[in-house]
């Protein structure tokens, strides 16, 4: 749904402990690289649930707004700990914003490409008072209406302190988060942009008339991108098939004008 990767260790001091190079969160702008690669640390990432919470509600992330953003894990009786994480779409876009509510805990990497993408501990954020467990939160500004399914991304480094790179483990996570369709997407009511018909649909196509040529998107009642199509000016008619029943918002942008429908596929 936004990407977390922790790259620390004790060791080679390092470099490391001051943030992870960015692109180390298993994130797709960086080829789905953890921390656990070549020049970084040794071994392979795990999968580990549940590594990051957030404030975000069930129903998704409604545009604009700000929510805070946890990435943490319990491990052992590790003291050093890293992080890397990161919030992207699909294509490895940044999506929304950071802001940084503990800067003594964490700050944008200070090595490798497009760091602003991503958000790191600090030195003073790689060790803790309370072995065994660690964390480290942010605020994130969601991003503008239309954006659809982001994903969070984060890797957690629970280093061994052996002042080297190898036998750290290193954990991965990734949440995905729906875009709340329902309450952030504003009706264009003085303008009618496009219509839908039939609705409530029964058969496996809907018609619809545009006013220009524009991208058609559709989303499911949870918020998730579901079919976009460029569509031409005029009546046109799109295949739904492949939609189960239910409840879909219809979204075009024209000449700068945005517009949402809701349908029901029968």
């Amino acid at each position: 749904m936004i990407a977390v990767s922790t790259v620390f260790n004790a060791p080679e001091a390092h470099t490391r402990s001051a943030g992870g190079p960015s692109q180390s969160a298993g994130a797709p702008d960086g080829g789905n690289q953890t921390c656990a690669k070549s020049g970084c640390h040794a071994g392979t990432a795990q999968d580990r649930d549940n590594m990051i919470t957030t404030t975000i509600p069930a129903s998704g992330y409604i545009p604009g707004e700000t929510y805070t953003i946890t990435i943490g894990t319990s491990e052992g009786s590790v003291v050093k700990w890293g992080f890397q994480a990161t919030v992207q779409d699909a294509a490895g876009n940044l999506q929304g914003s950071y802001i940084f509510t503990n800067s003594a805990q964490t700050q944008f990497p200070t090595q490798g490409n497009n760091t602003n993408k991503y958000v790191t501990h600090t030195s003073a954020g790689n060790s803790t008072t309370t072995p065994g467990s660690k964390s480290w939160s942010f605020d994130w500004t969601a991003p503008a209406a239309g954006t659809g399914e982001i994903s969070i991304y984060c890797t957690i480094n629970a280093s061994n302190n052996g002042n080297n790179s190898s036998n750290d483990l290193i954990l991965k996570d990734v949440l995905s988060v729906s875009e709340n369709i329902s309450t952030s997407i504003q009706l264009e009511k003085a303008e009618n942009l496009f219509t839908i018909f039939p609705n409530p649909s029964s058969g496996v196509q809907i018609k619809v008339t545009i006013p220009n040529e524009t991208e058609f998107t559709i989303y499911n009642a949870l918020g998730k991108q579901v079919l976009t199509k460029q569509m031409d000016q005029g009546l046109q008619q799109l295949d739904v098939s492949e939609l189960p029943s239910g409840l879909y918002f219809a979204w075009i942008e024209v000449d700068g004008k945005k517009q949402m429908k809701r349908f029901v596929r029968q």
